[in-house]
């Protein structure tokens, strides 16, 4: 896959997220968007620092949250690496 596609698919799932969740996802939208079965292997994941993109946590807030735009751009990056042409 070219480079031009996997950024037109990053933008498309970028803008996706950024719809339904704004510009910062969390909570069960963050560990689901990516791919985690369950809150809790996600944060196994995080406890092992094993986490495919920067996760922060904002002040005055609990829990995690990562931009959507990491998560897109993660998300079209497995996807290209996988795609067998």
């Amino acid at each position: 896959m070219t480079e031009a596609n996997q950024c037109e698919i990053e933008q498309t799932i970028a803008a996706d997220l950024a719809t339904r969740h704004g510009p910062l996802v969390g909570g069960t939208a963050l560990w689901r968007s990516l791919g985690y079965p369950s809150a809790e292997a996600f944060r196994q994941a995080a406890r092992r620092n094993r986490l495919p993109v920067c996760v922060f946590q904002v002040p005055q807030r609990r829990g995690k949250f990562a931009l959507a735009a990491d998560i897109a751009r993660w998300i079209a990056k497995v996807r290209c690496a996988n795609t067998l042409e």
